[in-house]
């Protein structure tokens, strides 16, 4: 089973400067790095989620600074948008005053 990239634009920069801290890590690893996949990407209760089929401390300690980071990121516009908070269909949706009707 296949899954993909499910989130806002507004987290778009967020994986990216993930993927290119782990892109430094990756390589050091024990493992055959060749191996290293990233499974799924999405949004969840206001947070990135970020899976991948293998982890480590480092690795871990990334992806949950990159959630957290999400967490004070607008999902439409990217930009620091107050905490996790219930808005619409959507619980635990980050949005700035200005895409507060966004979802």
């Amino acid at each position: 089973m296949s899954f993909s990239f499910a989130h806002g634009d507004g987290c778009s920069i967020l994986v990216w400067h993930l993927c290119e801290r782990l892109e430094a890590v990756v390589p050091q690893l024990k493992q055959d790095w060749r191996s290293f996949h990233v499974l799924q990407v999405k949004e969840k209760f206001g947070g990135l989620r970020f899976y991948t089929n293998y982890s480590n401390y480092t690795i871990s300690a990334l992806i949950e600074a990159a959630r957290i980071e999400s967490i004070h990121t607008c999902d439409v516009c990217g930009s620091p948008g107050g905490g996790a908070e219930p808005v619409g269909l959507k619980p635990g949706a980050t949005n700035t005053p200005m895409h507060l009707e966004a979802f």
